[in-house]
């Protein structure tokens, strides 16, 4: 179900894309971000699909969601049923509006639980779609 506390959380989490070092190094700060104490979340999983791990936020199954890379055709739709679910999508980077098309996305089940993952996240810039 979902967790409005911190640190309870079940998180989805997608790692594929882009390989430089300097991605595969925002991706290992990012889960060691929300894995490590204090405040670490409860759990993580990795079901490798973006809309998948979207619709786990809009069902209740995980409680937020974050990344970077995909394209716009992977996370549209999700969008819509993770809002239309009560959750929020947000940019990763604090006071930008979304846009869909830069390839980053915050899900959460609540806006102050995508507040608090905007404050721990990094992203990864790319080539907007």
């Amino acid at each position: 179900g979902i967790n409005a506390e911190y640190g309870k959380q079940w998180y989805q989490r997608r790692v594929r894309g882009e390989r430089s070092e300097q991605t595969i190094q925002t991706k290992l700060r990012n889960i060691a971000a929300v894995t490590t104490e204090p405040e670490a979340c409860h759990g993580l999983r990795m079901q490798g699909s973006a809309a998948l791990n979207m619709c786990a936020v809009a069902e209740g199954c995980a409680d937020g969601y974050w990344e970077s890379g995909m394209h716009i055709w992977d996370i549209a739709a999700a969008s819509v049923i993770v809002t239309e679910a009560g959750g929020v999508v947000l940019s990763p980077k604090e006071g930008e509006e979304l846009d869909l098309t830069k390839r980053r996305i915050i899900a959460a089940s609540s806006a102050e639980l995508g507040y608090t993952l905007q404050c721990k996240v990094s992203h990864v810039e790319y080539k907007a779609d």
